[in-house]
């Protein structure tokens, strides 16, 4: 919706528009956990000025989290290990720390740039998308910039007047959006996601369907494209 308005309502989206990309491969493993303890504390301390949260001592929490970091072990191939570098994925607390980590480098990347005026900015888990009005040149250098500044993380980065987001494919044709579904190649054609055994199968496929044609109407700026959406849809459901 806020995209729409950037196009529609504040009437942005210009021949010379790029659309940028960049997604961060090792999000669960950004940085040492030195490293992601001091930002968690300047988290705390510097942007949002709380002390205390819910009447613990930030310092507490911050031990607790050191705790948690330095003692986080994983057995593999018959062998124990611990992280040096963030944890594990499916942990709601490394998760945290890495959005923590992430918006400081977000706001790295807004302060180079002209971004906070002119252009739509956003964020997914470990993907960003924004747009780009500027020369090309000077984006790269922001770039650049960011890399250098952040090495650590595992940037992949694209940009041009076509691209893919998550599951949706953009493209500025002289200043006029255009957009369908976008099916990700490691992802099976013709699946339907996990289905639990308990509760009413049939209700859940049927939720499943109904927010997959309201992606499609969503998604494609064409009749044509939705259409063809609508019978992917179809035959999935069947499959």
């Amino acid at each position: 919706e806020k995209f729409h308005n950037y196009i529609d309502q504040y009437d942005r989206l210009r021949s010379k528009t790029n659309f940028v990309t960049i997604t961060i491969k090792n999000f669960y493993h950004l940085a040492p956990h030195d490293v992601l303890l001091s930002t968690l504390l300047d988290f705390f301390m510097k942007f949002y000025h709380l002390p205390v949260v819910e009447n613990i001592h930030i310092t507490k929490i911050v031990r607790l989290t050191s705790l948690f970091l330095h003692n986080n072990r994983f057995y593999y191939d018959g062998k124990i290990y611990r992280f040096i570098k963030g944890g594990p994925s499916n942990s709601g607390l490394i998760e945290t720390l890495s959005n923590i980590y992430v918006n400081r480098m977000e706001k790295f990347l807004i302060d180079q740039s002209s971004m906070k005026q002119n252009e739509f900015y956003g964020r997914y888990h470990n993907q960003i998308f924004f747009t780009w009005n500027q020369s090309l040149d000077e984006l790269q250098q922001i770039l650049k910039s960011m890399t250098s500044e952040y090495h650590h993380l595992n940037f992949d980065i694209h940009f041009g007047k076509k691209l893919n987001y998550l599951d949706l494919y953009l493209e500025n044709h002289d200043g006029i959006l255009y957009s369908r579904v976008h099916h990700q190649e490691n992802q099976q054609p013709y699946t339907l996601p996990y289905i639990s055994s308990t509760g009413d199968s049939i209700t859940k496929h049927s939720h499943w369907l109904r927010s997959s044609l309201v992606r499609a109407i969503r998604y494609c700026t064409s009749v044509e494209d939705f259409n063809h959406e609508r019978i992917y849809l179809e035959m999935t459901y069947l499959a």
